[in-house]
């Protein structure tokens, strides 16, 4: 009984530093996506690796790719999209799941799409934030 209990202790304690270094490494680039200091960034889970978060006035929604191990959000994939850099990109959250972005002059909407993908290991989520609009000349 002894060993079981370590044995569970053991997996809980990996499952929790897991998640303790996902979060870091979401602190980490939601500070460099938003230019905000990581003390200052708030965070609300939405379930299924997705986290909104919002510092310095600005807001996004995050979610972690387990295939990629990596937080993603719409901005990664305006800045190709739009052809404009991150750094000059906007967002606005929709919903838990759909954002619009502005930047160099132009608009669009991009809503996450997730699927479970078949892994070594059983199946891991994976997120791919995708333009659900035409690009718009922004005002």
């Amino acid at each position: 009984m002894a060993m079981r209990r370590s044995t569970i202790g053991v997996a809980l304690m990996l499952a929790l530093t897991g998640c303790g270094a996902k979060l870091a490494q979401l602190k980490s680039q939601v500070s460099s996506d938003l230019g905000c200091s990581q003390e200052s960034i708030d965070h609300e889970d939405l379930g299924q690796w997705r986290e909104r978060v919002s510092c310095s006035g600005r807001e996004m929604i995050y979610a972690y790719d387990e295939e990629e191990e990596k937080w993603k959000s719409a901005l990664d994939r305006a800045t190709f999209d739009l052809s404009c850099p991150k750094n000059e990109l906007q967002a606005t959250v929709i919903d838990s799941q759909t954002v619009g972005v502005t930047g160099c002059g132009q608009k669009a909407t991009f809503v996450l799409n997730t699927t479970m993908e078949p892994t070594y290991m059983g199946f891991a989520s994976k997120h791919t934030w995708v333009m659900n609009s035409d690009i718009k000349e922004s005002e």
